[in-house]
């Protein structure tokens, strides 16, 4: 799953909006070595566990996924 940074995004509140838990942050950052800063705009990839159900995740209108080619 890949998300858009907003304005305001940190690392600990994207992993809560994801996994519940602000603490879980490092598994994002794992996820995008080649990225140093977040900014607005940036792309994120969000390793995201199987169990997620899709419906919770198309309620988000930050994220997309990307189109296959």
């Amino acid at each position: 799953m890949f998300y858009t940074v907003k304005y305001g995004d940190t690392l600990p509140k994207i992993a809560e909006q994801f996994y519940g838990q602000p603490s879980m942050w490092r598994l994002i950052y794992e996820a995008n070595p080649d990225i140093i800063f977040i900014t607005p705009g940036i792309t994120l990839y969000i390793p995201l566990p199987e169990s997620i159900n899709e419906k919770e995740v198309e309620k988000n209108q930050n994220l997309y996924k990307p189109t296959e080619k």
